[in-house]
Formats: C-alpha cells, sequence, structure tokens
C-alpha cells in the first residue's frame, strides 16, 4: 500500500523524503526502506542535490523521481 502511494506521488511531482513523509503521514523507517527498496528495483531514481545550512553545514538531500520507461512495470507489480 505504501509503495503505491510513493510511486504516485512521486509520479506527480519529484520529492524529497522529508515531503513524502509528511504528505503520507508515514513512519520514517517505513519510508526510507520502501524509497530504497523502490530504487534499488529501478522504479524510481534518486538526485543528490548538496545544500549548504547555517550553522550545520553542507548536507545532501535526495529528490526522488518516477522513471517514466518503468511506470507500466510499477502498475503490474502493485
Amino acid at each position: 500500500m505504501i509503495t503505491k502511494q510513493i510511486l504516485e506521488l512521486v509520479a506527480l511531482q519529484p520529492s524529497n523524503a522529508k515531503e513524502i513523509i509528511e504528505k503520507l503521514n508515514g513512519r520514517r523507517t517505513v519510508v526510507f526502506a520502501t524509497l530504497s527498496s523502490l530504487s534499488r528495483r529501478g522504479l524510481i531514481s534518486r538526485e543528490a542535490v548538496k545544500k549548504t545550512e547555517a550553522g550545520r553545514g553542507r548536507k545532501t538531500i535526495y529528490i526522488y523521481r518516477a522513471n517514466v520507461a518503468n511506470n507500466t512495470a510499477a502498475e503490474i507489480t502493485c
């Protein structure tokens, strides 16, 4: 269920993990495990974006996007 929701969400708009957690009201561990699983299976891709925050230094944030070629495969596996 969470897998399908995440796939639909990133297909509509590329998002980072924090946005996905907020929109789905999911637990962090479940969302991160699902994101890494989907990424390994090739259903979504992630792009690293480096940001600098005041007082915290550099931070890497990943933006998750749905792979257009694998959208039909995602519908079959869900």
